[in-house]
C-alpha cells in the first residue's frame, strides 16, 4: 500500500510531461501552418528561432566549460554577451575561450551563428525591397 503512495508523484510528473509535450506539438503545428501560409515571414521566423537557439545553447556550453577556469566568465550573462559578439562579428575580444571545449564551441558559434545572422539580415532586407517595389 505504501509503495503505491510513492508511485503517485511519478505518475503525476509523467502526466505533466505528456501535457507539455502535447502543447509543444500544438505549437509546432501552429508554426508550420504560419510557415505554409506565408513563406517569406515563415522563413524569417525559422531563421530567427534557429539563431536564437544557437546563441543560447552555445552560451550554456561556453559557461559550463569556461566559468570554472576563466576569470572573465563569472555569470551566464557574460557567456551570453560573449556569444553575441562572434555572431554579429563585432569582435570586441574582451571575453575569449581558454579551454579546448570553449574553442570548439566558439568555432561552432562563429560558423553557424554568423551564417544564420547573415541569412537573417538578407531575408529582412528582401522583405523591405519587395514592399518598396
Amino acid at each position: 500500500m505504501l509503495s503505491n503512495f510513492y508511485k503517485l508523484p511519478r505518475i503525476i510528473l509523467r502526466l505533466v510531461k505528456a501535457i507539455r509535450a502535447a502543447r509543444s506539438m500544438k505549437a509546432i503545428e501552429e508554426v508550420s501552418i504560419f510557415y505554409n501560409k506565408n513563406k517569406a515571414h515563415g522563413t524569417l521566423l525559422f531563421y530567427s528561432i534557429a539563431l536564437l537557439l544557437i546563441i543560447v545553447y552555445c552560451s550554456f556550453g561556453f559557461y559550463n566549460f569556461e566559468s570554472p577556469l576563466n576569470d572573465q566568465v563569472v555569470t551566464f550573462g557574460d557567456a551570453l554577451w560573449w556569444a553575441l559578439i562572434p555572431v554579429t562579428s563585432a569582435g570586441y575580444g574582451n571575453i575569449y575561450p581558454t579551454t579546448t571545449n570553449g574553442k570548439i564551441i566558439a568555432i561552432i558559434l562563429t560558423l553557424g551563428g554568423m551564417g544564420l545572422f547573415s541569412v537573417l539580415t538578407a531575408d529582412i532586407l528582401s522583405i523591405f525591397v519587395k514592399q518598396k517595389q
